[in-house]
């Protein structure tokens, strides 16, 4: 045990004491005091990265019973929620589609029609990105692309500024089109399940889309201008990249029987989800595609195994248990009662949210925002009259625009484990984008969201 880790839990333990020694203050439950310093030290350990997001909230689930806050059962039903079988078959779908090499066929079949001009090659590295990171984990899209992105790296090492351009549009495209669908990551399903938990409303697959899209469409042609200027001036000879992706699509061979099955089935789930998952629910049709893909025998379990985030049902049982103890015990109340006072304004409230939700998830995982901020924010439709719709989407989707720092999410310490840019430079360039994204989110809280609720 490292001096850090050592001072946290140090720390954990008198933060937990606390509530044992002093009366809660006017207004707040004993209960609701209790889960307040328990929210605290998940916060502290979500922000700390002291150990992996998914045991952050094994050990809330465990707190919340030891002190009483909410009955051993209540806390493990969690376990059982919709959205995690929801994301856990996205998971598993994923791995079928990537191991069939169906995602690199499409990914190097369009880089090579794109491999002539340096600016078409890092536009269509960003829009390919973007487009699988609608109906792919983000990060997983950036795992996927990341080494064709490094193979043609290799024939044009002599421009560093061309290089720096081109892991820009992998890292901007990911982040970007990864707020798209309920697909894109876990923070989105995990906010939907703790929306329905705590009001009993919900938002379908297809008006999430229809929210998001607006949004994903100004971020995206910005975030090309900014590319086109970035690699504009550069000039770079890719007659070796386009050999080299000649080469790759040449490896791969032709289709294959399970690349063409596996994409019917993906493009069926798509749109599945749009047309039937307000009626029967997005999980309930996700495992349905995945029951298909074994019994065509497209997917192998032992792949599932290795490729499937198993950490997600830890993640997703404790985050959604901690925001039900947050919103029953009175303390998201006491919480938005204490903070929000004085701020009538729906314009001003929804931008607080916004940059309180962008600055956060730049020091902690998109999904440890939703938990943290989600329970307290919904609160606030009773005083601001927004639908509750629009607070949590005021969240997630800003919450999912980290473009600067490594500890924010996989696709930003993917990107910098390349070697060839460095934390300055997705911090310099991230900045402008996640002023642009919180600009664009806060306008579309403010006049576009409020018309589809």
């Amino acid at each position: 045990m490292n001096k850090r880790t050592l001072v946290i839990l140090t720390v954990s333990v008198l933060l937990l004491c606390i509530p044992h020694i002093f009366l809660p203050p006017s207004g707040l439950s004993e209960n609701g005091w209790k889960a307040l310093f328990v929210f605290a030290v998940a916060v502290l350990w979500w922000i700390s990265g002291v150990v992996p997001v998914a045991v952050t909230s094994i050990l809330a689930m465990i707190l919340l019973p030891l002190f009483g806050i909410l009955p051993l059962r209540k806390a493990l039903s969690f376990f059982g929620n919709s959205a995690t079988f929801f994301i856990l078959g996205v998971f598993i779908l994923i791995s079928a589609f990537n191991r069939s090499g169906l995602s690199t066929r499409i990914a190097l079949k369009i880089l090579k029609k794109l491999g002539k001009d340096p600016t078409k090659l890092a536009l269509g590295i960003y829009f390919i990105t973007m487009f699988f990171s609608f109906w792919m984990v983000a990060y997983a899209v950036v795992a996927m692309i990341f080494p064709i992105v490094l193979r043609i790296l290799d024939n044009c090492k002599e421009n560093d500024g061309y290089s720096k351009a081109l892991l820009m549009a992998l890292l901007w495209g990911a982040v970007i089109g990864g707020s798209a669908t309920l697909l894109g990551g876990a923070r989105g399903p995990l906010a939907v399940a703790m929306l329905e938990e705590f009001t009993g409303r919900s938002i379908s697959f297809l008006k999430w889309f229809l929210c998001t899209l607006p949004v994903v469409a100004v971020l995206g042609l910005i975030g090309a201008f900014m590319l086109t200027l970035l690699t504009r001036r550069h000039r770079v000879d890719l007659a070796l990249v386009e050999r080299q992706l000649e080469s790759n699509l040449r490896d791969l061979g032709p289709m294959s029987n399970r690349e063409k099955l596996i994409g019917l089935v993906m493009m069926g789930a798509v749109v599945s989800w749009m047309v039937f998952g307000a009626a029967v629910g997005i999980a309930t049709v996700t495992i349905t595609a995945v029951v298909i893909m074994f019994l065509l025998g497209l997917s192998d379990w032992k792949e599932v195994e290795e490729d499937v985030n198993w950490g997600v049902v830890f993640m997703y049982g404790g985050a959604i248990a901690l925001g039900y103890a947050l919103n029953s015990t009175g303390l998201s109340k006491w919480l938005v009662t204490t903070f929000f006072t004085g701020i009538s304004s729906p314009m001003l409230i929804l931008l607080t949210i916004v940059l309180v939700s962008l600055i956060l998830t730049e020091l902690m995982s998109n999904s440890a925002v939703v938990a943290f901020t989600l329970p307290v924010i919904i609160t606030l439709h009773g005083v601001s009259n927004l639908p509750p719709e629009v607070l949590t989407l005021a969240v997630v989707v800003p919450s999912g625009m980290a473009m600067m720092l490594p500890m924010s999410t996989p696709t930003v310490a993917i990107v910098l484990s390349s070697g060839m840019i460095e934390t300055k430079d997705t911090v310099k360039y991230g900045a402008v984008m996640i002023l642009c994204g919180a600009i664009v989110t806060w306008l579309a809280a403010t006049f576009y969201w409020p018309r589809i609720f």
